[in-house]
């Protein structure tokens, strides 16, 4: 296995004086820590995503937490640990070949993960770059939330040619949850130009593993005038997912994972591509839920799951500004539901 120093990154760093001009161009790739909740004592999935496909050659992500204080039990900064040990990594690459070493010091809650590929196809496919697995402290408060942040200083990503990637680094949230809670299931938006295709997603929070599920997602049909497809990004398990749509404005979702690993690694699994109208208005926020009576989780063992769902908009915008934000939309959370 052959394994990126963190002298060995920022040597290169430095020594890439040629490609100033190259990467001035460049636009920021988004790298995302993805929301995510837990248990106390209990393994806890971190997940790191981009919004753009651009090949990694190698990388070090140095993440750390921060306690939100005000939310729950007032504590300091820095007597709060969320977490007692480091689980393991995994980092995708298309051709499979992508190695990481992590080293996490549980006295500044700082983990260090370097990463390489030697075919450069690390994040070649946008979505889950990394997912991180850490145990929570069995101390934790459910209630408690932390910041997840990355250090701009020491995470970095090189591309197939050892470039540097300018980068736009977003934090996640981490909740602690209490033993029996409703598992998180969300309708996620996009930004969308009028007369485009656009991907709405079903998404989880939590370590879960399914069987099988339903997302009837709800939305305006003169906004959304087709149903292209859907898809399961096997990255987040083995699945398969069917769409029907029953009456316009409706799009019903059903997958399958026979053995059980769908959801292993929580995030936007069930991708819907749609076709957006071609009239719709720049500056158009429009509402995208879930239906709570076409809506379910099962686990493995095939028994419901008590979910509770938050909608999200579809956000229409000019061409020129469909990247301006890193491709990232607002959220509206005016409404939410609860499935037993």
């Amino acid at each position: 296995m052959r394994e990126l120093t963190r002298t060995g990154l920022v040597l290169g760093l430095l020594l890439s004086s040629g490609l100033v001009a190259t990467q001035a161009e460049a636009k920021p790739l988004t790298l995302r820590i993805n929301k995510t909740q837990g248990e106390p004592g209990e393994l806890v999935a971190i997940t790191l995503r981009t919004y753009q496909s651009r090949p990694v050659h190698q990388g070090q992500i140095c993440l750390r937490p921060q306690f939100l204080e005000g939310l729950s039990q007032p504590r300091l900064k820095g007597l709060t640990q969320p977490f007692s040990a480091f689980s393991e990594a995994l980092v995708f690459s298309a051709n499979g070949d992508a190695s990481n070493s992590g080293i996490f010091d549980p006295v500044t809650q700082t983990l260090d993960l370097d990463f390489f590929s030697a075919s450069a196809t690390i994040n070649s496919i946008d979505g889950p770059l990394a997912v991180i697995f850490l145990r929570l402290s069995p101390n934790l408060t459910p209630g408690d939330e932390f910041t997840l942040d990355m250090d701009p200083g020491q995470t970095m990503l090189f591309d197939e040619n050892n470039n540097p990637i300018p980068l736009n680094i977003r934090s996640g949230l981490l909740k602690i949850v209490a033993p029996g809670d409703a598992q998180s299931f969300d309708a996620e938006g996009a930004r969308a130009e009028p007369g485009t295709t656009v991907t709405l997603s079903a998404t989880t929070l939590a370590i879960e593993p399914l069987s099988q599920g339903q997302a009837t997602f709800l939305f305006d049909p003169a906004l959304v005038t087709n149903i292209l497809g859907v898809s399961i990004d096997p990255r987040y398990g083995a699945a398969t997912a069917t769409v029907s749509q029953p009456q316009p404005g409706v799009a019903v979702v059903s997958f399958q994972s026979p053995n059980g690993t769908l959801n292993w690694i929580p995030g936007a699994f069930v991708a819907l591509r749609v076709r957006i109208s071609s009239s719709a208005v720049p500056g158009t926020l429009s509402p995208v839920n879930f239906d709570p009576a076409g809506t379910f989780l099962l686990d493995r063992q095939g028994q419901s799951i008590p979910i509770v769902s938050k909608g999200d908009v579809i956000e229409i915008v000019a061409a020129e500004e469909i990247f301006s934000d890193g491709f990232e939309t607002g959220s509206l959370s005016g409404w939410t539901l609860v499935v037993p």
